[in-house]
């Protein structure tokens, strides 16, 4: 079926037409000669043209044919429109040069046994010259072909006399050194990003379904208005159409006239739905079908629009957030707000002041700029009550909004984070004549380590000794040394097993062992503390008789520990903080109070042992272990007999003192594992087979 377009008579500065345009060539290339010379090795090719610019060549080889195609060319031989020529030379079958396409030339060499071997050799306005030979040798350079023509080369002389001589330099091989050779570092190696979850959403825009297959066999437009152009093509599919003409006026009144966009067309073997499409999307306007009619225009009224709204009860993102993320992306939300407005009513002494509430609504939306906006024309509400949000489009915009509300609803990942923090006595622990001090291999206040593996990470505070190093050398990334000889860098085994030999035998006690559940980017804390009166501040306020003011600042004595939770990755890493603080009284100080009569209080000395982690990175269900919070005091007890003890020299008869030491060490191992929320996992009212058994067997 062929497409009729009817042109109405009134337009007179479009054009409409349905041809066949011819291209216009640009400036080509003609050649008009054709030149074959032997070669030792082969053949010359040489190719006469005619032309201002050098035209662009692009060569191949398969099997046995050498191909050359040149592009913006035109053959003009005097014997006719190609040329062939067989057996030119020894190993080579055929050469053939013809026209493609109208506007190429291709030359095409075949060999006999062997792909030949061809080269541009010179390449000019005037003419192109290929070397073709049978074999892999080379041809001969442009200096070999100078040498030919007998040109001759003048050869610098060899030697010449100096303007300055060179100094006599002598060289002592005792003297000399062997310098150090540099230390070999192994290459940089970047860090571990691991999988990134990817979501794609289809942004295509909202099309108009025409339900014909015509096709346009040729339509070419210049300067038309859209809105002709969108009438012809509905009736070429036969539909009814209606325009709403809301063009802009020009600024000046004395020449008020309509400016009606246009556009411009040449398409060809296109369907009519297709083209009816495009130029909806290149004039940024907006078009509705009902029935066999279709509504169009740069603003169409919201009864004459295909308008869809759609409901959401988010679970976990909030609504507010919700409407402003489709808000950057073009959406427009309304939000109601309560504007407070004070006035002043009456006069002065009766004067008073009134709070005046009025509600208003804030429109947000998108800025247009180079980017691009999916959901302009969307309008968003929000209900705060509920956490509802309301979404009101055509239905491409709103399913493009929805999938966007899919991902922003996820839920946030939890772990349950295990704690431990133990306080061992380093007094008396001993093990092959190193105290325990982290693990009783020889690791003082001053010393640190740093190591991971078997699912656990031990980190010491303080300075590294040489000894406790890894080799040098040793890649990054690998497993420590497990040898024993001479340094046992394994020895997380035996730090783990002497640590519960403490905790058994009494050495050490758990402060506190709790399992914390945390969701990403929340924070946890435990406190078993006691107050405890750190300082007393007196106020002497002047007056008949004077006033005094007594005020106790209280502190807290014990265990304070606060896990914060920061980022719970998709590979399976959970970068949290953990901040434990221990303190504990460390004697009394009395302070007197002025008062009438004078009296004291007692206030406690605290000693803190706190330790801030910042952010650090654990597989799931990996260990770590923080170390190195010692504390160590010496406390000396005098008892003596009264006035006995006082006397100089003899004195030391009647009088006994005690020296008790003290050397604590506060170790914290933080174990994190993330809880599965999926829908395969068993959560909710249904208890485990096991637990369920075990409350049996009770």
């Amino acid at each position: 079926m062929k497409l009729n377009i009817i042109l109405p008579r009134f337009v007179l500065t479009s054009t409409f037409f349905l041809c066949s345009s011819q291209l216009v060539r640009a400036e080509q290339t003609i050649i008009s000669g054709v030149e074959i010379s032997s070669e030792p090795t082969g053949l010359r090719l040489t190719l006469t043209t005619t032309s201002n610019r050098q035209s662009q060549l692009f060569a191949v080889t398969k099997d046995l044919t050498w191909q050359v195609d040149i592009t913006n060319a035109r053959l003009q031989l005097p014997q006719g429109d190609q040329f062939s020529r067989e057996k030119p030379t020894a190993g080579i079958a055929s050469l053939t040069i013809v026209p493609i396409n109208g506007n190429s030339v291709r030359l095409t060499v075949i060999g006999d046994k062997r792909p030949p071997n061809g080269q541009i050799f010179q390449r000019t306005t005037e003419g192109i010259s290929f070397n073709i030979s049978n074999s892999r040798q080379p041809f001969p350079t442009s200096n070999t072909l100078q040498n030919r023509r007998g040109l001759e080369f003048v050869q610098p002389p060899t030697q010449s006399t100096p303007l300055v001589p060179n100094p006599k330099v002598s060289i002592d091989p005792q003297s000399l050194k062997p310098s150090p050779i540099p230390l070999q570092l192994s290459r940089a190696v970047p860090p571990p990003v691991g999988d990134i979850s990817i979501s794609t959403i289809d942004s295509s825009p909202f099309l108009i379904n025409l339900n014909t297959e015509e096709r346009v066999p040729r339509l070419v437009v210049r300067d038309a208005p859209a809105r002709e152009v969108l009438a012809v093509l509905a009736r070429a599919a036969g539909l009814n159409f209606l325009y709403l003409d809301s063009s802009t006026e020009s600024p000046d009144p004395a020449n008020a006239t309509t400016l009606a966009q246009t556009i411009s067309l040449d398409i060809e073997n296109e369907p009519v739905q297709n083209v009816f499409n495009y130029v909806l999307r290149i004039t940024n306007l907006e078009a509705n079908r009902v029935g066999r009619t279709i509504f169009a225009g740069k603003r169409l009224p919201d009864a004459a629009r295909n308008i869809l709204t759609r409901s959401f009860r988010l679970n976990q993102v909030a609504a507010e957030q919700a409407s402003a993320f489709l808000s950057t992306q073009g959406a427009e939300t309304q939000i109601s707000t309560t504007r407070v407005r004070v006035e002043t009513i009456g006069t002065p002494p009766n004067q008073r002041v009134e709070e005046i509430r009025e509600p208003t609504i804030i429109t947000l939306r998108g800025e247009p700029g180079v980017g691009a906006l999916n959901l302009r024309g969307l309008s968003v509400s929000v209900d705060s009550r509920l956490n509802v949000i309301t979404l009101v489009g055509n239905p491409r915009q709103v399913e493009l909004a929805t999938s966007m509300l899919v991902q922003l609803d996820a839920r946030k990942r939890q772990v349950a984070v295990n704690v431990k923090v133990i306080d061992v006595n380093l007094i008396n622990q001993k093990i092959q004549g190193s105290s325990f001090s982290f693990g009783s291999f020889g690791f003082g206040v001053d010393d640190s380590r740093i190591i991971q593996t078997g699912g656990v990470g031990i980190i010491n505070f303080g300075a590294v000794p040489a000894q406790s190093s890894l080799p040098s050398g040793t890649p990054l990334g690998t497993a420590p040394t497990t040898a024993i000889a001479p340094v046992p860098f394994n020895f997380i085994p035996n730090f783990l097993l002497q640590l519960q030999s403490t905790i058994v035998s009494g050495s050490g006690k758990i402060l506190t062992d709790p399992i914390l559940i945390v969701q990403e980017g929340q924070k946890a804390s435990i406190s078993l503390t006691e107050e405890v009166i750190s300082e007393v501040t007196s106020t002497v306020s002047p007056g008949t008789p004077p006033t005094i003011t007594v005020s106790v600042k209280k502190d807290n004595a014990g265990l304070t520990l606060d896990v914060i939770v920061n980022r719970i990755d998709d590979n399976g890493f959970v970068t949290l903080q953990v901040n434990p603080e221990v303190s504990g009284i460390s004697g009394t100080s009395t302070i007197a109070i002025p008062s009438s009569p004078p009296t004291t209080q007692q206030v406690a000395l605290l000693q803190k042992r706190q330790v801030n982690s910042g952010l650090i990175r654990l597989k799931d269900g990996q260990t770590l272990v923080l170390s190195g919070i010692i504390r160590d005091s010496d406390r000396s007890t005098v008892q003596k007999i009264p006035f006995l003890g006082d006397i100089p020299l003899l004195g030391a008869l009647f009088r006994r003192t005690e020296t008790n030491r003290t050397r604590n060490e506060v170790i914290v191992l933080v174990t994190p594992r993330i809880l599965d929320d999926s829908d395969s996992s068993n959560y909710g009212y249904q208890l485990s087979p096991d637990a369920q058994e075990l409350l049996n067997k009770k």
